[in-house]
């Protein structure tokens, strides 16, 4: 009489464990997201997924992104526990089969849309426009994800794409910013040497009109002095077109 309500009992205490890891994987899908919107650049992206990825999922994580090229970077590996090495995502099927994502855009691995025996599932990270990246999730003895828990990956990929092109964005609005400020420095500085140039030409102008024009009648004391300013002012000249010269060498590096 008692099997039952054994039966009974143990079907409940399944259904209240089941219903605690959807809770608790829901719990860390909101602190991803909320983390991924107050993030301030990829780094953090990357971080604040992989350290939850663990947590959500019980296991050793891999996440690889592009560069400013649209290269895939190396992989940052989140360790489950001591028990595997972050080298199982470096060997030659796990290299084809985080490479074979980024490049198909498609989920590799067991059970997988492009099949192959690995140890790694691998999810692509899709932009609007480009994949972004990989995430690899280690199944250890055929341990395969379940549909929820890709339909979970789904979701935080879809996050970490969304937070890296705002963070692209960011930095091309950045970079556009700087350009802006570059070209108003360039500007100022071009109007400063023009002012500073003007003034000596003025100078040689006027000294070289002036012993032009009154050579006969101008003694010679004044015609030195007149000649020696000419010289100081070339002298300033050409220290100034000199540095000018240095600073445009700085700025091709």
């Amino acid at each position: 009489t008692l099997f039952p309500y054994t039966t009974l009992f143990r079907s409940v205490k399944t259904q209240v464990k089941i219903s605690f890891v959807r809770e608790n994987r829901m719990r860390i899908l909101y602190k991803i997201n909320n983390l991924l919107l107050t993030g301030k650049d990829k780094r953090q992206v990357v971080e604040s997924c992989g350290d939850n990825l663990i947590d959500m999922f019980n296991r050793t994580i891999m996440i690889a992104i592009v560069d400013d090229k649209s290269i895939l970077q190396k992989p940052n590996i989140y360790i489950f526990n001591d028990k595997y090495n972050k080298n199982i995502f470096e060997s030659g099927i796990e290299v084809e089969g985080t490479e074979k994502c980024f490049r198909t855009g498609k989920s590799v691995g067991i059970e997988a849309e492009i099949p192959i025996k690995s140890v790694g599932y691998y999810h692509p990270i899709t932009g609007q426009n480009e994949v972004l990246g990989v995430i690899g999730i280690a199944c250890f003895d055929e341990n395969i994800l379940s549909e929820n828990e890709k339909i979970l990956l789904q979701s935080v990929s879809t996050q970490m794409a969304l937070a890296i092109e705002r963070e692209d964005l960011y930095e091309k609005k950045r970079q556009v910013n700087m350009e802006k400020d570059r070209e108003k420095l360039r500007g100022n500085l071009l109007r400063s040497i023009s002012h500073d140039l003007r003034t000596p030409l003025a100078g040689i102008l006027g000294c070289v009109s002036t012993i032009s024009d009154n050579y006969d009648v101008l003694d010679n004391d004044t015609k030195k002095e007149l000649i020696k300013n000419i010289y100081e002012d070339t002298s300033w000249l050409i220290h100034s077109v000199e540095n000018i010269l240095s600073m445009t060498r700085l700025d091709e590096g």
